[in-house]
């Protein structure tokens, strides 16, 4: 086969062997001439090696040679696989037909005579190298279809080759030839100058068309294809009668049975000894199964192509929105339907839904606009039986399930086919396209298309959505480290880069744009910025986390440029290598300079309160002892005036009663029942006011005492909390409390220290 495309696609070429210098100029100069490529040797070792380097198309070899004869040459060439098939035409002198005869067989297939005749020497070697062509291509053809068909092209090289040795062999060897060909898998033909079948080949016949051969014989070959593949194919039959020496050409042909094959048609003319058509031959082979595979493999690609641009639509949005919107641009270019879109959420039981994302031709807006819609029951059916599918439905004519009848007639589709989509990140989508103008088929290869668009889709949102929830969190971490004011730092070790977030930054008063730079020049820096009194402190924790400790943690004050002092908390966790080396510090940096000032405040604070505590208790000290004195004279002053009563003012009030009328005495008692109660000791009135205490009310005061509220009191009594209250009541009553700001709880607790 290799052979063969080098022949048709350039000049063949021709090695010449012949000693004598005239006639290999003079067979050099006949053979360029007729545009072939020829390479002169003078000896038969010279030729060997020549072939042996690069295979010519054909040989013309001299008997006579001074090395080694051309008869030895030419066995060394049969020899080896690589020369054998090359043909061998031997140079002789007028009658040497003994040498001839052996030229034949060691492997010549032609000879031509000294002196040479140009035109004589031109047709043997078109002759050969045309006999070689066809010969290869036969064998192309027998290689391809059937293993028997390898030994018949040895035997059809054998009898080629004895045709050529003696005209004796013709007839056996044609014998063969028909064998291989009522053999061959490939259809073998003849047609008259009218298109009439001659001959067919009845085994390639039979399978191929479904017909005996005997069938087709004297019948156009139109009448085995369609009326309007017959006019195209009687214009290449034309152009083979009128001069084209040989066509390839597909062409498509009926069956028996009505069914359509692909055939690949090589037609040669044959002519007869005046040049007049006689009509056409060739081979045909059946090249359906190619044909669907080539159309398969067509469709494949296309949908390569399709899902690559999908691909790269999804890989190069920058966010969700953009992504979405690019992808459906491409899918309502690629499915040719006038509208596709995205509903969310994906679930039944959600009371409204909505259409994030939307595309459509001008002529069939969507539910874009429409904002929230609530989830009714034509829809929640429609998702339900998405969810439960395991990839694309399709609803209309044609489909899986009937149109859902209230949304396609509010929104104006015809044919309607969606899938379910599950993102990693929240809840399912809905991806769907509408076909509003016609009723629409959806066929296998743009379910297949869509089911696979959707399940990029799906990926793609998923990456999308949890890039977007990953540069919100970003987002809201840089947000929550500049309320902080906490920053985070990398020194890459590897790398020699230290790196400062945006926060980190801002605490060190570092333009933003040098939030990454060496990480000499960052050292060099950050001591710089330290307090001097506390540079020393820093650099010896630094230098720690790099000979092997696990954590960094260090507090120092830093002076920025405007010369501004701030307190920096800073902690790092050190990364090492498989052999303890360390690799990276990253850490965060905390402004607590507010928290220092604060701190500060604090001990000031603490310290005057201590200072105010103690002169108040100095205070305390000195009122109790005055109360002290103060309750000491009011004792004494208590005896002294009850001395008085009970010496003085009793005694002459006994007296004054014996002289006084009845109206009198009364008021003498009266006077008398208040000097009793004058004269008698404090402590003693209240004993008895508490004394005028009923149990009840006794237990409801200890109870009081020990803090309980009314409510506790209830629940611990079993009684109404209205009850507690009144009782209450009467106690300050009884004990004369007559003050209504007086705490009841102060006062039963004091009455307990007195």
């Amino acid at each position: 086969m290799g052979d063969r495309k080098r022949l048709l696609t350039r000049q063949p070429e021709i090695l010449a062997v012949d000693d004598t210098p005239e006639s290999l100029r003079l067979l050099t100069r006949i053979l360029s001439e007729c545009g072939y490529r020829v390479r002169p040797a003078s000896s038969g070792r010279l030729a060997l090696r020549s072939v042996e380097a690069k295979p010519p198309d054909l040989i013309m070899l001299d008997v006579k040679l001074p090395d080694m004869d051309g008869f030895e040459v030419c066995r060394c060439l049969k020899s080896s696989t690589v020369s054998r098939p090359i043909p061998v035409i031997f140079i002789s002198a007028l009658g040497e037909t003994a040498n001839k005869v052996k030229g034949f067989a060691v492997g010549a297939v032609d000879y031509v005579t000294k002196p040479f005749e140009a035109e004589e020497v031109v047709a043997r070697v078109r002759t050969q190298l045309r006999l070689r062509e066809l010969t290869e291509h036969l064998e192309q053809k027998v290689e391809e279809r059937t293993a028997e068909l390898t030994s018949a092209n040895k035997h059809l090289e054998e009898e080629m080759a004895e045709r050529l040795r003696a005209e004796q062999y013709l007839r056996r060897s044609e014998a063969k030839f028909r064998c291989l060909v009522e053999t061959s898998q490939d259809l073998i033909w003849s047609v008259d100058s009218e298109g009439l079948f001659t001959y067919l080949n009845d085994t390639a016949t039979r399978r191929i068309y479904g017909y005996a051969a005997s069938e087709m014989l004297g019948r156009p070959f139109t009448d085995f294809m369609l009326p309007e593949q017959a006019a195209k194919d009687l214009r290449v039959f034309e152009d083979i009668k009128n001069g084209k020496a040989s066509l390839e050409y597909e062409t498509v042909h009926c069956r028996k049975d009505g069914t359509q094959i692909d055939m690949r048609f090589c037609a040669v003319v044959l002519r007869d000894e005046q040049g007049s058509v006689l009509g056409t031959t060739g081979t045909a082979s059946d090249i359906t199964g190619r044909k669907v595979a080539e159309q398969e493999r067509s469709a494949h690609m296309k949908f390569l192509e399709r899902m690559d641009r999908i691909n790269r639509t999804i890989q190069e949005a920058s966010d969700v929105e953009s992504m979405l919107a690019e992808v459906l641009d491409v899918i309502l270019d690629e499915l040719g339907c006038d509208r596709v879109s995205l509903m969310y959420p994906g679930d039944p039981e959600s009371r409204t839904w909505s259409i994030p994302m939307e595309r459509t031709k001008p002529a069939y807006p969507g539910a874009l606009a429409s904002g929230e819609l609530p989830m009714d029951e034509d829809v929640a059916t429609s998702v339900r039986l998405l969810l439960e599918a395991d990839g694309p439905l399709t609803f209309g004519p044609g489909g899986n399930h009937p149109m859902p009848l209230d949304v396609s007639q509010q929104f104006g589709f015809k044919s309607f086919m969606a899938m379910a989509l599950y993102p990693k990140i929240g809840k399912p989508w809905v991806f769907g396209v509408h076909q509003c103008s016609h009723d629409r088929v959806w066929t296998p290869e743009e379910v297949t298309l869509f089911r696979e668009i959707g399940r990029r889709l799906s990926d793609g949102l998923t990456s999308q959505l949890a890039h977007h929830d990953l540069q919100e969190s970003q987002r809201r971490l840089a947000e929550a480290q500049r309320i902080a004011h906490i920053g985070h730092w990398d020194r890459d070790l590897i790398g020699g880069r230290a790196t400062l977030s945006d926060e980190a930054c801002r605490i060190f008063a570092v333009p933003i744009t040098e939030s990454s730079m060496e990480l000499s020049e960052w050292q060099d820096k950050w001591l710089s910025l330290i307090h001097v009194e506390d540079r020393k402190a820093a650099a010896a924790a630094f230098d720690s986390a790099l000979s092997g400790e696990d954590s960094f943690d260090i507090e120092y004050r830093l002076v920025r440029p405007d010369r501004v002092l701030v307190h920096l908390h800073s902690r790092g966790v050190v990364t090492k290598d498989e052999l303890g080396q360390v690799t990276r510090i990253f850490g965060t940096v905390l402004d607590v300079t507010a928290s220092k000032l604060a701190e500060e405040a604090l001990r000031l604070a603490n310290d005057q309160l201590n200072e105010d505590k103690q002169l108040l208790r100095d205070k305390n000290i000195a009122l109790r002892e005055l109360m002290t004195q103060a309750r000491e004279q009011k004792d004494d002053l208590g005896r002294q005036m009850a001395v008085n009563v009970e010496r003085v003012l009793l005694p002459m009030l006994d007296r004054m009663e014996l002289q006084c009328s009845p109206q009198g005495k009364e008021y003498a008692g009266s006077l008398r029942e208040n000097l009793v109660e004058i004269a008698s000791p404090f402590y003693s009135r209240l004993a008895s006011l508490y004394a005028s205490l009923t149990p009840r009310e006794t237990e409801i005061c200890d109870l009081v005492r020990r803090g309980m509220s009314s409510k506790a009191i209830a629940s611990a009594l079993s009684v109404s909390v209205n009850t507690v209250f009144n009782q209450r009541r009467r106690i300050r009553q009884k004990l004369k409390i007559a003050d209504k700001e007086t705490n009841l709880v102060t006062f039963l607790r004091t009455l307990d220290d007195v």
